[in-house]
């Protein structure tokens, strides 16, 4: 399009895939927020899910048309997911660590001959003598206000943040570029600036906002090295996976061959 704001920005030096990259209403991240959330109880069961439907790529009959070893890959994936999404949530336990130790060395008792687990107990009794697990008193959190912010607003304010760098209208700029990106006119400058302001300039006493370290995220998510958005590996959005070829060595992780660390190899399945 003669003319157009694609064509200004992209001889301005601007990476214009990574700009509609961040355009979109979808989720695309893990809810971390969330793990918190999720009772004890509901770790375990959803773990005991997981590992009986990962088991049925012996079945071929059943998971058609899927193959075995695809059925097999997404499921361990799951896994690895899951096992890493409970070891994030022992964060919020360290005031229960003592009785957690005291249920395992109890479970230990019931499930093991003394000789077998003699080992286990003693670490525990060691590190018991050098106070560990600290002992952390009680005490009431402060109630947390407001609402978490949406996916689509933390990329506007990316999108918003790297513009900035090219361009003295940066709103505006954002919404024609999206808009002729999508053949609609979808976004429109002063929509974008009041979404972004909206309980922050205010508070900031300051004019609009700009990233907010959002565009340093994004990017490197953009990258395909997602270890900022979660420990391990994760199923990925279609949006992620496509970024996934430009991953650095350590993201590696993402492939889904391998089966969880953490959880037994899969089995025949039971009923």
């Amino acid at each position: 399009m003669a003319g157009s704001v694609e064509m200004r920005l992209e001889a301005g030096g601007v990476d214009l895939d990574f700009l509609a990259w961040l355009e979109g209403t979808e989720e695309r991240l893990p809810r971390i927020d969330r793990i918190k959330g999720i009772r004890r109880e509901e770790w375990v069961t959803a773990i005991q899910a997981a590992v009986w439907l990962t088991q049925h790529f012996a079945c071929p009959e059943w998971i058609a048309p899927d193959k075995p070893e695809d059925w097999l890959s997404r499921y361990n994936l799951l896994q690895r997911f899951l096992w890493g999404a409970l070891n994030t949530s022992m964060i919020g336990r360290a005031m229960r660590r003592h009785k957690d130790l005291q249920i395992l060395d109890n479970i230990l008792t019931r499930l093991l001959p003394p000789e077998n687990r003699r080992l286990y107990q003693e670490d525990i009794r060691r590190l018991r003598r050098h106070r560990q697990p600290l002992w952390i008193p009680k005490y009431k959190a402060r109630p947390a206000g407001g609402r978490r912010e949406s996916e689509q607003t933390s990329r506007m304010r990316a999108a918003v943040e790297y513009l900035a760098q090219y361009s003295q209208t940066p709103y505006a700029d954002l919404a024609d570029f999206w808009n002729e990106r999508l053949a609609v006119k979808k976004y429109h400058a002063n929509g974008i600036y009041n979404r972004l302001c909206k309980g922050l300039a205010a508070k900031l006493g300051a004019g609009p906002p700009a990233g907010f370290h959002h565009l340093d995220f994004w990017h490197t998510v953009y990258s395909g090295d997602f270890r900022v958005v979660f420990p391990g590996p994760f199923p990925l959005h279609p949006k992620l996976a496509e970024r996934l070829s430009h991953a650095p060595t350590a993201s590696d992780a993402h492939e889904p061959g391998a089966a969880p660390t953490s959880a037994p190899a899969p089995a025949a399945p039971r009923p």
